[in-house]
């Protein structure tokens, strides 16, 4: 029995190694997906984390559905990205982020969807 605990408990212990690392937040890259209204679920403009740190992060949007413009707008309004994927498409590149509040703003032909995250220092 206790053999079956040891190598239970061994098991454990590896198990927790192995896992991924976490992702230091000034690294951390941003997913973005953009489905449209044409998709089964409707249509969304969904972000994988809602702050991150300043840094240079890179930014992969996801499209389901039709083509889509994504652009991330600072607090001023000014774009920070713009990026396009086509339909059911993927996009990456990478952006550098300032202390700040930002706007994702995820457009098709047949509308748009918002979202929101914060960078902090």
């Amino acid at each position: 029995m206790r053999a079956v605990l040891w190598l239970f408990a061994c098991l454990l212990v590896l198990t927790g190694c192995l896992e991924d690392a976490p992702v230091a937040p000034q690294i951390a890259p941003i997913e973005i997906v953009a489905r449209s209204a044409g998709s089964d679920r409707g249509a969304a403009c969904s972000l994988n984390r809602d702050e991150v740190a300043a840094g240079v992060h890179d930014v992969i949007v996801l499209a389901e559905g039709d083509a889509t413009t994504v652009r991330i707008t600072a607090a001023d309004g000014s774009r920070v990205l713009e990026s396009r994927a086509r339909a059911d498409g993927a996009a990456s590149t990478s952006v550098d982020l300032a202390e700040g509040e930002y706007g994702v703003e995820c457009t098709w032909s047949s509308g748009e969807q918002k979202a929101t995250f914060r960078v902090t220092g």
